[in-house]
């Protein structure tokens, strides 16, 4: 079964862009971008954000964390991002895909951008299983 590989039109290639070793200055993680993409959608303000999907934390503490998540400072906690997804109104497989690109955040650079590259590799090839399968069936009728 196919998914997507990085939402909002994100490709491991425009986000890596060819290169070995850290993003590039002003380039969001895969995980990042989608959140700012996001959030927006479904609140008024980080700060709203927080409020729902931290229930029970230090809003101030939550918000210095999140700020710092957002600039690429610190990678997401991965204790608190199943419900940061919630918050944004994710589940099933996008739910899962959120976590896992949080995941990645923890990663080396590196490998991250291997995963990536595998993953666009995998969803390549599926395609082109499905379209080769699909010309199968249509030759046999």
């Amino acid at each position: 079964m196919a998914r997507a590989l990085i939402p909002f039109g994100y490709h491991a290639s425009k986000i890596f862009n060819g290169s070995i070793g850290p993003l590039p200055s002003g380039v969001d993680s895969p995980f990042v971008a989608w959140l700012k993409a996001l959030v927006p959608k479904r609140f008024d303000s980080y700060r709203a954000f927080v409020r729902v999907a931290e229930k029970g934390r230090s809003e101030g503490g939550a918000m210095g964390y999140l700020s710092k998540v957002l600039k690429g400072k610190k990678p997401p906690p991965l204790e608190h991002v199943r419900a940061w997804g919630k918050a944004l109104g994710l589940e099933g497989s996008e739910l899962e895909r959120f976590v896992e690109l949080a995941e990645l955040a923890h990663a080396p650079d590196a490998v991250a951008k291997r995963y990536l590259a595998m993953e666009a590799r995998v969803k390549k090839a599926e395609a082109e299983l499905d379209a080769l399968i699909r010309d199968l069936r249509q030759k046999k009728r």
